[in-house]
């Protein structure tokens, strides 16, 4: 059985200067995806800054089932992380971004 979900809700962003890292406690904002943070400053809009994306997700599966991401906007390079784990990496090169999760998820918030 295959189930699809739209992930487009209910993701939060941080902008911050270049090679910041993750953490939690960053200024998160809420967006909706599609999101391009670069429009805001219309007078700077190819800043060199990192910009984190994080969205929490229930994981509702059985063991065994492979679970895919599947990114259709992704404009420049980007590391997904799934448990604080990076995943892959893709670019504007490769659209869409469809990555494989290669970690077992566990049940409940991830």
């Amino acid at each position: 059985m295959s189930v699809k979900k739209l992930l487009c809700d209910k993701w939060e962003f941080s902008k911050n200067p270049i090679e910041t890292e993750y953490s939690d406690s960053l200024d998160w904002k809420s967006v909706d995806i599609p999101h391009d943070w670069l429009i805001y400053d219309t007078e700077n809009l190819y800043e060199t800054s990192t910009g984190w994306y994080r969205r929490f997700l229930n994981a509702d599966i059985e063991d065994g089932c492979r679970a895919y991401l599947r990114f259709e906007g992704v404009y420049m390079d980007c590391t997904v992380f799934v448990n604080g784990k990076g995943q892959e990496s893709g670019s504007m090169a490769t659209p869409p971004l469809r990555l494989i999760l290669r970690i077992t998820l566990t049940a409940g918030i991830t």
